[in-house]
């Protein structure tokens, strides 16, 4: 039998690396368009707020499928930096 929540913990993690993987790849079309390195591209705030969207959902769905404690401490560890790096970029934005 299926196992619905485990299913649904497993799928937000992997939901957050596709997310990373898709801002990656349009990162690297931009760059190549533009003729200019993917770092620069990948600095933009349009770019690293998805980022940390995608760290987010990464941490989340790896704490929920741990098992021992203290991996689960750093996954959530892991996710607080993102939302609070990602809280400063939507600060930034908006100060613009």
């Amino acid at each position: 039998m299926i196992d619905w929540l485990n299913l649904l913990f497993n799928s937000i993690w992997i939901i957050g690396i596709a997310l990373a993987l898709a801002v990656f790849s349009i990162a690297y079309y931009q760059a190549q368009l533009g003729k200019v390195k993917i770092g620069s591209i990948l600095g933009a705030p349009k770019f690293v707020l998805p980022l940390h969207l995608a760290g987010v959902l990464f941490s989340l769905g790896m704490a929920l499928t741990s098992s021992r404690w203290w991996e689960i401490l750093l996954w959530i560890v892991l996710m607080g930096w993102f939302v609070y790096e990602g809280y400063k970029i939507i600060i930034l934005i908006r100060k613009s």
